[in-house]
């Protein structure tokens, strides 16, 4: 009985030590000093990418899994000047190589889709823009402080949002997506002044929920693709349209129409914030409504 319980003891043993060969989490970190604000440009090539909040005192830390066989690359540079840092992140699969003209190309890559966790501190400022080659990412902006946000995405699934008001003004919004998926919640938590969003061919859904005390500028331009515009009932909203006759606009309840391709909500007068939104379609389909 005793040998018994000792072979399967080891028996345990051997797979756990066999278990952590193959796979082990990996850390890499940039411990904050005195940085107030921080310029961050992020490439992912293939992957999953989720970005949220940290609970440590980093400028940034990124946890993936490491295998035995299997290594993701992932290049920090950083540099600091004064309470300014200027981030350069890239995360790339093993089988990835980048060439002199920016360009990355996967070799011999089994399409194993790596995963990469990205924290950022909650009391420093920052100017984002990522690259998203294929794969998925999911961005939690809830109680991190964006100045600026810039959203590159090739071939892939995205979605971002904004659960708590953005607690500095954000100057620009970009999105510029190719064949993709692309989602956004509560983007008037963003606090932005301006957002410009360029879709491809894909499906996209754009929620302007939360709160907003100032007037903001939107311009939707659509392709190949079909959008969703979702206003709440306590932001005012005037959305102005350009149309083909391959294209399919729609503007939905909760709208009034002032003259051929101007709508407005009823308290757009009287709003504290408002949603100031054009839309330019070539052969897309968009439909707007407002949130009961």
């Amino acid at each position: 009985m005793k040998n018994r319980l000792f072979t399967y003891r080891l028996i345990v043993l051997y797979f756990v030590l066999m278990s952590c060969a193959v796979a082990q989490d990996i850390n890499k970190t940039i411990v904050r000093t005195k940085e107030k604000e921080v310029t961050l440009k992020l490439e992912s090539s293939f992957g999953t990418l989720n970005v949220k909040k940290g609970e440590n005192n980093n400028v940034v830390a990124v946890q993936y899994k490491m295998g035995k066989e299997k290594s993701s690359n992932v290049e920090l540079q950083y540099q600091l000047n004064g309470t300014s840092g200027d981030l350069r992140m890239e995360l790339n699969p093993k089988g990835a190589s980048k060439e002199k003209n920016g360009d990355v190309y996967l070799k011999d890559f089994d399409l194993e889709r790596d995963t990469w966790y990205v924290f950022l501190h909650p009391e420093i400022e920052y100017d984002i823009s990522t690259e998203l080659g294929a794969g998925k990412s999911s961005f939690d902006f809830s109680n991190i402080k964006v100045t600026n946000l810039s959203i590159s995405a090739g071939a892939s699934s995205s979605k971002i949002f904004f659960d708590e008001p953005n607690k500095v003004i954000m100057k620009k919004l970009t999105v510029e997506t190719g064949v993709s998926k692309f989602s956004a919640d509560n983007l008037s938590n963003a606090n932005f002044e301006r957002m410009r969003f360029d879709g491809g061919v894909g499906s996209y859904y754009l929620n302007f929920g939360g709160t907003m005390n100032h007037d903001a500028d939107v311009d939707i331009n659509v392709g190949l693709g079909a959008v969703t515009i979702e206003v709440p009932k306590n932001i005012g909203a005037m959305v102005r349209y350009k149309d083909s006759w391959l294209s399919n606009i729609t503007v939905g309840s909760g709208f009034e129409e002032q003259r051929k391709g101007v709508y407005k909500t009823e308290n757009y007068s009287s709003a504290e914030g408002r949603l100031n939104i054009w839309v330019e379609a070539s052969l897309g389909t968009v439909k707007i409504r407002q949130l009961r």
